[in-house]
């Protein structure tokens, strides 16, 4: 169980390692491309696929060390797209994406299904 859990736990770390140099490379091109005064005619711009605008809703159970939560995601247009489940303490946040069913349960029982 212990290795089990080292395990997931490096590879966890490595992921998140392999992200932060994703982006981290993503903002120096940004960075490059804006000395461009026509930085989309630039063969390194990548023209976004869609930007989309999510309402989030924090559903906080605690705070002070540790915290808890829930965050249900919305579309602009009020629907609901997603949900997560999140504990944070002392710098370190975690969350753990929950279900349709997990996250309609939650936004039933905590907001009355009603969008405020």
């Amino acid at each position: 169980m212990v290795v089990v859990n080292l395990k997931h736990r490096i590879k966890t770390k490595m992921k998140k390692k392999n992200v932060y140099n994703e982006m981290k490379k993503e903002i120096k091109r940004i960075k490059d491309l804006q000395q461009f005064e026509e930085p989309y005619e630039n063969e390194a711009y990548r023209e976004p696929l869609s930007i989309d605008t999510e309402i989030v809703k924090t559903i906080l159970l605690s705070w002070g060390g540790p915290s808890d939560g829930f965050k249900l995601y919305f579309s602009d247009s009020k629907n609901l797209l997603r949900g997560v489940y999140f504990i944070a303490d002392r710098g370190t946040y975690e969350e753990t994406r929950l279900s349709d069913e997990e996250a309609d349960l939650v936004y039933n029982f905590y907001m009355g299904g009603y969008f405020e």
